[in-house]
């Protein structure tokens, strides 16, 4: 099923602080923006692990599991339908 936590985005009035927090503080690397202009943030060999959008509130906007591939993303998705 789930394996693991593999991203999250977020919004926050204060998102272009990420290009800074985030190698400064977190050490980690600003990757470029994506097509909402979210700031991206690379702490590992994933592509990006954190998004952080421009948006008056901050707030989470969603949250990426790792299911491992397609089967399990399948299963994952009856389990979900069957919770309701």
């Amino acid at each position: 099923m789930i394996r693991s936590l593999a991203y999250l985005g977020f919004c926050s009035p204060r998102a272009a602080e990420w290009r800074q927090f985030g190698p400064e503080i977190l050490g980690a690397e600003v990757v470029g923006d994506d097509a909402t202009n979210a700031v991206r943030v690379r702490i590992d060999s994933a592509a990006w692990r954190l998004a952080i959008r421009h948006d008056d509130t901050d707030d989470l906007e969603f949250i990426g599991w790792d299911v491992g591939g397609e089967a399990d993303l399948g299963a994952a998705v009856e389990r979900l339908v069957a919770a309701g």
